[in-house]
This record gives structure tokens, C-alpha cells and sequence, in this order.
């Protein structure tokens, strides 16, 4: 008897579930596919203005045509397009900071597949501004990993002294043997200056005790 009732439930659940999902909505796959496809084609970019040491980004969403919702899943924040506006299918977030991540996600916005669907997401990242990059050390030395307008780094003011200061050197070693590898003769004369200072002292000396020589003897 109670492998009957069993069997009934789950006859009846089985019945009422097709019902059920009728009458609460029209999402069907085709319906479902067209929004997917919609979300597919939301396009995320962004601009950004310099400040002193920072840069703040504007981010923008745009082709969120009727039947889509934005939501960013790293605030909790929600987005809602403005259809009287100028770009109806548009939305702006300003003031990010640079070197920050968001999450946003697509879900459907509809009578017939709900508002909590997820039909896509999309990643953000703004890259980080290096808060040097308009410093004078690094206007100097552009070619510098730390002095890179987008890069990320915790050195301080006085470890990029330093780090500069050592790059400056190397590079000049390295412009040294450069201009060594162009001429052999400026390089044998820069690694054994101390050889020619002596040769050259020693004929000098020379040519004055020659010269004294001769006077002496009247020559």
C-alpha cells in the first residue's frame, strides 16, 4: 500500500510539474536563446582621466537592449538603463579606481523569463597607474619597469631612488661596452690607460733628458 501512494506521488508531480511551468511563464529554449544572444553582444570598455598620481576610470556598458538587467556581483550594485535619454542602451559607472576588479553579470529582465536568469558574465580589470610616472626620475628614464605608466608595484620613493640609480649605472656600462665593441683602440686605451700614462710619461722623460743632454755638450 505505501509503494502505491509512492508511486502516485510522484505520477501526480510528474503531471502537475508541465502545468506548473506553463502557466507561470513563455521562457521556452528559443526565447531563452534570444536573450543569450543578446547578452552575448553587451560590450564593456573604458576611458579614464589623469589626476596627479592616479587616473579614475569611467566604465561603459552599452547594448543592453529591453530584456536585460546589469548587475555587478563585486559591489551588489544594480544597473538600470535610461530609455529617455540619449543612449537609452547605455550605462555609465564613474570613479573607479585604477587597479581594481569587478564582476558583472547579465541576467534576463522580463515577463516571460523572470529578472534573475544569468545569461552571461563579464570580467573587469582596470590596470593599475603607477603613481611615479610623471616624476622627474622617471621622465628621465621612461624605459624603466617602475617608471611605466600601467604597472603595479609597492615600492616606495626612496627604493625607486635607489632602483633608478642602479639602472643608471648598468646602463651606462652597458653604453660603455657598446662603444668599446665600435672601437677596439678607445677600448684598449680605457682598460690599459695606466700602460699609456706610463709610456707616455716615460717618453717625455726621455725626450727632456735627451734635450739636456745635447745642451750640455753644446750640441
Amino acid at each position: 500500500m505505501e509503494r502505491k501512494k509512492i508511486i502516485g506521488f510522484f505520477a501526480l508531480l510528474l503531471f502537475v510539474l508541465p502545468l506548473n511551468t506553463k502557466a507561470t511563464g513563455d521562457c521556452d529554449l528559443q526565447t531563452f536563446a534570444k536573450y543569450r544572444q543578446l547578452a552575448a553582444n553587451v560590450n564593456i570598455s573604458y576611458t579614464y582621466k589623469e589626476t596627479d598620481k592616479d587616473a579614475i576610470f569611467n566604465v561603459k556598458i552599452s547594448n543592453v537592449y529591453p530584456g536585460l538587467r546589469i548587475e555587478n556581483a563585486t559591489t551588489n550594485e544594480k544597473y538600470k538603463t535610461n530609455s529617455s535619454s540619449e543612449t537609452p542602451y547605455v550605462i555609465d559607472i564613474p570613479n573607479l579606481k585604477s587597479g581594481t576588479s569587478y564582476q558583472y553579470n547579465v541576467y534576463t529582465n522580463s515577463n516571460s523569463c523572470g529578472t534573475s536568469r544569468l545569461l552571461k558574465v563579464y570580467y573587469v580589470t582596470l590596470p593599475s597607474y603607477n603613481p611615479y610616472y610623471k616624476d622627474p626620475l622617471c621622465v628621465n628614464n621612461p624605459d624603466f619597469r617602475l617608471c611605466q605608466k600601467w604597472v603595479k608595484h609597492s615600492a616606495s620613493y626612496d627604493e625607486l631612488k635607489k632602483e633608478i640609480s642602479n639602472y643608471e649605472q648598468s646602463k651606462q656600462v652597458e653604453e660603455d661596452n657598446q662603444i668599446s665593441k665600435n672601437n677596439p683602440l678607445l677600448s684598449f686605451i680605457r682598460d690599459y690607460y695606466y700602460i699609456v700614462l706610463i709610456i707616455i710619461i716615460g717618453s717625455c722623460l726621455y725626450v727632456i733628458y735627451i734635450k739636456k743632454k745635447n745642451d750640455t755638450f753644446g750640441f
